[in-house]
């Protein structure tokens, strides 16, 4: 008699509106002079606009993450933010608490 398995696998849909482009946790930054970090965490308003991307540099132990201001960023495509500031810009700006 011939066996069978059920293989299960969640699907996920997103609905990304014509013209928008959807940023994940974990795209690539890179400022003018080369890659800077990753997106950790999105800050949002209470009218659910996204104001500040949360961007973790450095590695293991000496992460940072500083407070990345939507006005910084030039462009972006589905893995990577590009931003208007060169690295020693950056790394000036606010961190977060930790």
């Amino acid at each position: 008699m011939p066996q069978f398995f059920v293989l299960m696998v969640n699907i996920e849909k997103e609905l990304i509106p014509a013209g928008t482009i959807a940023v994940h946790r974990g795209a690539s930054i890179e400022a003018t002079d080369g890659h800077i970090g990753r997106v950790e965490e999105f800050l949002i308003d209470p009218e659910q606009h996204l104001t500040h991307l949360v961007l973790q540099e450095g590695h293991l132990w000496h992460k940072k993450e500083l407070t990345l201001p939507m006005s910084a960023i030039a462009r972006m495509d589905k893995d990577y933010i590009y931003l208007n500031l060169d690295k020693e810009t950056v790394k000036s700006l606010p961190s977060t608490p930790n």
